[in-house]
């Protein structure tokens, strides 16, 4: 069985909104029998300034349980 993630875009209002939350879903393709484990980062890209300036960096590892599809990352600012 060959299991898809992915993971939608999300937009938060830029400003001085410090606390701030974006929200990215994370899901994958179809329930898996075992688990599935993925890891994450932020990356400072384009505009956005890593290192608590526009958004506190952060790392991670999502593991879905079997019969999980979706799970969802929380980064502030």
């Amino acid at each position: 069985m060959s299991v898809t993630i992915s993971i939608e875009n999300t937009a938060v209002e830029e400003g001085f909104n410090n606390g701030s939350q974006a929200a990215f879903t994370v899901r994958l393709s179809e329930a898996s029998t075992s688990d599935v484990s993925v890891s994450y980062r932020t990356i400072a890209d384009g505009s956005a300034r890593d290192g608590g300036a526009d958004f506190n960096a952060n790392s991670g590892v999502l593991t879905f349980n079997p019969g999980e599809v979706q799970k969802t990352i929380v980064i502030t600012s």
